[in-house]
């Protein structure tokens, strides 16, 4: 049996760690080699303890501990766990080293025994998987198979004994339940497509209108309608709330508000991972995003077209929101317009048309009467989550031999992708002309289309797909669709 332990030395991807035990007669001590760092050396105390509460004896030999490899600097806490089951397996009658099983540990221990998780801790058990263990003992509980939840030392210390016998058996946490999307959503038929459009293209979107008309409400949902996440992207965000001490969110893709209060260092840091990073493979919703600093919106920018905030992955979908005139009465029957052309114009200059340009999606949401609609003709939320399965599995085939793209929404991301749809390309200059301006913008009207036609269960891109997504990205540039100010 060989012990492995997990470090937070390593960035983002951690350092996995060998532990080896020598217990042999003299003088009684504990030393740990390896470069360990003062974290690990302060261990020595916290492991002494643990093992004594918990029941055991801590050998009165002298006792080594190696961690390898020994040229890599270790840091942190997270080999506490390994440290002390190492000794209590050199230090029982079982000859564990006959047995060809790997452990991964990772946790930190208290004085009484517990074991905590610590920084980085979720990174251990895709490392297990890397390093070859078949069981991954850690302090929290999750769905992988080679993961097994512990709480203590003896607990810890009990599996690795049934570990020699017979294989661990692991209990998988009950399954949750999906959070509803438009149970509280009334009628907005028009404006339910089109989030089912953006989740299942990973296209993202950006609605404006008069305040109170639910625009925040639609963007608060969009997470819930995108797939779950799995292979490499749930493993990438599985580590990135590892490392900043955040619980694991599981497969479900997480939404991540930006605010007016969010500053730029927030949302990019340089050591832990910033909102834009915790974002990944789910949603990055920007709540007034006219409000946002200049520095913030660069920043936001910088990731959505790289893919990476800071050192950490961050491929997200923007939903964003804005009220559609600074008074907030543009577009509403019940109130006048105190704005002037120029003030409204000034208004929607603040978020810039280069960001702007970055949403396949502007929609105006209009003003409408509740009390009108027909609770016959609500839809429930597995119509649109099956539509929203449908489209994004034929885009996932569509892109199985590029790198970092998995929907239509993510080419920009890998622009050769964009031979795939060269017809398609072809039927969008011929049909919008002039009106398509600079390679982004052809890019995300061409995926765009793209996504309509999925959704329509279309193999063929058709003039009316193409002529939705132009209708659906022509907003925020000086039309604001109510065409008059009162």
């Amino acid at each position: 049996m060989k012990i492995y332990g997990f470090s937070n030395k390593g960035g983002y991807s951690g350092l996995t760690v060998g532990i080896e035990c020598d217990i042999r007669n003299g003088f009684p001590g504990f030393d740990i080699v390896g470069l360990p760092d003062t974290g690990i050396r302060e261990s020595k105390e916290r492991v002494r303890s643990a093992i004594r509460n918990s029941g055991f004896k801590f050998p009165q030999q002298r006792v080594l501990i190696s961690l390898y490899p020994a040229w890599e600097n270790k840091s942190g806490s997270l080999l506490d766990l390994g440290i002390a089951l190492s000794i209590l397996l050199a230090s029982s009658k079982v000859n564990a080293s006959e047995h060809a099983l790997n452990i991964m540990t990772a946790g930190e221990l208290t004085l009484g025994g517990e074991v905590v998780p610590g920084p980085q801790a979720l990174g251990a058990v895709s490392a297990a998987e890397k390093a070859g263990c078949s069981l991954c003992l850690v302090p929290f509980r999750t769905d992988n198979a080679s993961a097994h939840y512990i709480s203590n030392l003896r607990q810890a210390y009990a599996v690795c004994m049934r570990a020699l016998e017979e294989p661990v058996m692991n209990v998988l946490p009950p399954v949750e339940q999906q959070e509803p999307v438009f149970a509280d959503v009334i009628g907005m038929e028009e404006e339910k497509d089109v989030l089912c459009l953006a989740a299942a293209g990973f296209h993202s979107m950006f609605l404006f209108g008069p305040p109170g008309v639910g625009k925040t409400l639609l963007c608060s949902r969009l997470n819930l309608l995108l797939p779950d996440n799995s292979g490499e992207t749930a493993d990438e965000v599985t580590r990135i709330y590892g490392c900043s001490g955040l619980s694991v969110p599981g497969t479900r893709p997480m939404m991540r508000k930006v605010t007016v209060d969010t500053g730029a260092s927030a949302f990019c840091s340089s050591k832990l991972p910033g909102e834009g990073s915790l974002a990944h493979g789910g949603v990055l919703m920007l709540d007034e995003v006219n409000k946002l600093s200049p520095k913030l919106v660069e920043s936001i920018k910088t990731a959505y077209d790289s893919g990476f905030s800071g050192l950490y992955p961050a491929k997200f979908l923007m939903s964003a929101n804005m009220n559609v005139c600074p008074c907030g009465c543009l577009g509403r029957s019940d109130a006048v317009c105190t704005c002037t052309l120029h003030k409204l114009e000034s208004y929607w200059k603040r978020p810039g048309t280069a960001f702007l340009e970055r949403f396949d999606i502007r929609f105006p949401v209009k003003p409408f009467d509740m009390m009108g609609v027909d609770p016959t003709s609500v839809k429930p939320d597995s119509f649109y989550r099956d539509r929203v399965l449908d489209a994004a599995e034929r885009q996932k085939h569509r892109y199985r031999d590029f790198e970092n793209i998995g929907a239509n929404g993510q080419v920009h991301l890998n622009p050769s992708a964009v031979r795939l749809l060269s017809r398609e390309a072809d039927l969008v200059v011929s049909m919008a002309g002039a009106g398509i301006n600079g390679q982004r913008n052809l890019i995300g009207a061409v995926t765009l289309a793209r996504t309509v036609a999925d959704m329509d269960q279309c193999a063929d891109v058709k003039e009316e797909h193409v002529e939705r997504a132009l209708e659906l990205r022509k907003y925020g540039f000086g039309d604001y669709y109510w065409k008059e100010l009162r």
